[in-house]
């Protein structure tokens, strides 16, 4: 494990990115909300990415249509 400081919003904005050029028009769509000014946490870039790899693939795995929404807030 490398946990290093990590600014979680390139990061997921590069993921949504690469997942959103992948889907067919009628599929569903994908939305990051959060913020670009995030403090930034102790994690595992590497880790964090393939978690997210991850989720995201089954999320779009088992909706067809509609949205999928990665939600990211500081509290």
């Amino acid at each position: 494990i490398n946990i290093q400081p990590l600014d979680l919003y390139p990061l997921l904005q590069s993921l949504i990115q690469r997942f959103s050029d992948q889907l067919l028009e009628d599929g569903p769509v994908l939305r990051l909300e959060c913020l670009p000014n995030l403090p930034l946490v102790s994690a595992d870039p590497e880790r964090v990415e393939q978690i997210m790899v991850n989720l995201l693939g089954n999320a779009l795995r088992y909706t067809v249509k509609g949205s999928i929404t990665v939600k990211v807030w500081s509290e």
